[in-house]
Parts: structure tokens; C-alpha cells; sequence
């Protein structure tokens, strides 16, 4: 797991397996690190730091509710 508020995320030197990028006052966009470039694939955006947590206990599969925020 990966926390940044930069979306270009120089500070981490390698790939990371789930990446939140603040988005927004206390807000983040969730992604897959999925062979895709930069962090992946977004699998949820505009989540609260809970709504993460459940999506990463998941398996950082998007609910139709983190599709909707």
C-alpha cells in the first residue's frame, strides 16, 4: 500500500500493489497496480479513508457505491 498526494508519486521507488492518491479534502482515488503504467488501474475514486479500508479488505474490488461516489 502506497499514500501519496502527488499523482506522479516520485518518492516511492517501486511499484506498489494498491496506491491512494488524495484527491480532494479527505478524499482519495484507489487504484490496482495491474501491469498498467503509472499506478494501475483506478478501481475507486472519491473515497473517504474508510471507504478504502473496506475496498482494500476486499480485494480493492469496486462496490457499485465506490463506482457512484
Amino acid at each position: 500500500m502506497h499514500v501519496t498526494g502527488c499523482a506522479r508519486s516520485c518518492a516511492l521507488p517501486h511499484a506498489a500493489a494498491h496506491t491512494l492518491v488524495a484527491s480532494a479534502a479527505s478524499r482519495y482515488d484507489l487504484y490496482r497496480r495491474d501491469g498498467a503504467t503509472g499506478f494501475g488501474r483506478a478501481v475507486a475514486r472519491q473515497l473517504t479513508i474508510d471507504q478504502a479500508a473496506d475496498a482494500l479488505a476486499r480485494g480493492a474490488r469496486p462496490s457499485q457505491d465506490d463506482l457512484d461516489a
